[in-house]
């Protein structure tokens, strides 16, 4: 997962034995860089299950004129006597003007909060996959504004979503009930048309934000662009 550098960074972290929830006696943890430094340590509370640790701004800058850095979550626990280990990788980013939500994303593929959480939506990832595909010109539109930065802001929204469609058969519920109110979805909708619509709309954008021709490969062989809601 990315998070912003420079600000409070929170890991939820949940205690599980062989698959089962369970409390620990005690537990700490460290965060590591990426040639294995440690860079904080700190026990935790460990009165339940789950626990939601925040490491402080103070330990999450960006060292020189980096972009990004990794960094590893490794939390140990006790339980029955027994010591037990996990990470958790994640990634630190500097700040970068995006305007594209996670809302945008849940509009352009048809779900709603329910089916599609703010927190399954990573935008930073989406980010800097068409950063590193796509070289300088991709961040410099991105700060460039005018068209070409609304092109490119699109094109995250358009990466992050493109990512959500492997899942989004599982995701999309055939009914979903909101107290008195039902709303019923189509079973005939074709989920992987709406993919290849993305992956369309990703290379328009991408071409507009950096003045190249992007071509988008079909992953999901489709060659006609017939409504997926009504074939």
């Amino acid at each position: 997962m990315w998070h912003l550098a420079d600000q409070d960074t929170s890991i939820l972290i949940n205690y599980k034995v062989d698959g089962d929830f369970i409390v620990p006696t005690s537990a700490s943890y460290r965060v590591l860089s990426s040639d294995g430094s440690v860079i904080v340590s700190a026990n935790l509370l460990a009165t339940s299950s789950t626990e939601l640790v925040t490491i402080p701004l103070a330990y999450n800058g960006l060292a020189g004129s980096n972009e990004y850095e990794d960094r590893f979550f490794e939390f140990t626990f006790f339980h029955d006597g027994k010591p037990h280990r996990k990470m958790i990788p994640y990634h630190l980013a500097a700040f970068i003007p995006l305007t594209a939500t996670p809302a945008d994303v849940r509009s352009a593929i048809g779900l709603d909060t329910q089916e599609l959480p703010d927190n399954d939506v990573d935008m930073l990832k989406a980010y800097f996959s068409l950063r590193w595909q796509n070289g300088d010109s991709f961040k410099t539109a991105l700060t460039s504004g005018g068209q070409q930065a609304a092109a490119a802001n699109e094109a995250v929204m358009l990466k992050a979503a493109l990512t959500i469609c492997d899942s989004l058969e599982m995701r999309a519920l055939i009914v979903v009930r909101a107290e008195d109110s039902q709303v019923q979805r189509s079973s005939k909708i074709d989920f992987s048309k709406i993919g290849n619509r993305i992956s369309q709309r990703l290379a328009t954008a991408l071409d507009t934000a950096t003045g190249t021709n992007v071509v988008i490969p079909n992953l999901f062989a489709l060659s006609d662009p017939e409504d997926p809601f009504s074939g």
